[in-house]
């Protein structure tokens, strides 16, 4: 007998990749991106995600890849390879990429601190203004 769950039949009839992409958008909007946190390491790998998803490690891997291709993710390079929701990210943190493959972990770690101090530049020069314009 079917479950009458709304969540769980949408969950069942979603594909594969739309999975994959809502779990990783899920855990990329809980990330802080500040100038502080950027000694951590920032994404997450496909075993993480195969396990909170219950998928094989080599089926997630293809829809991450799939979906880096779409431009939807962006892929950091290393040891292990880290995945990031890049449409969130451009939209929502601020942090325009250009490509969507990152080659080093301290290519990712300069662009957020080059993009947190560009928006808090951004926000002190607009409440100058702001001040300015009020007196």
């Amino acid at each position: 007998m079917p479950k009458d769950d709304t969540f769980y039949s949408l969950e069942h009839k979603m594909h594969r990749k739309e999975r994959v992409y809502l779990q990783l958008k899920m855990l990329t909007q809980e990330i802080e991106f500040s100038k502080y946190k950027v000694l951590e390491k920032i994404g997450f790998e496909t075993t993480f995600l195969s396990e909170k998803l219950n998928i094989a490690r080599n089926n997630v891997s293809t829809e991450l890849n799939n979906l880096m291709a779409e431009g939807k993710v962006i892929k950091i390079l290393g040891k292990p390879v880290r995945y990031l929701d890049r449409i969130w990210l451009e939209a929502n943190a601020q942090i325009m990429i250009k490509d969507p493959i990152i080659k080093q972990d301290t290519d990712f770690r300069k662009l957020i601190i080059e993009t947190s101090l560009i928006c808090n530049e951004k926000k002190k020069y607009f409440l100058v203004i702001k001040i300015n314009h009020t007196i």
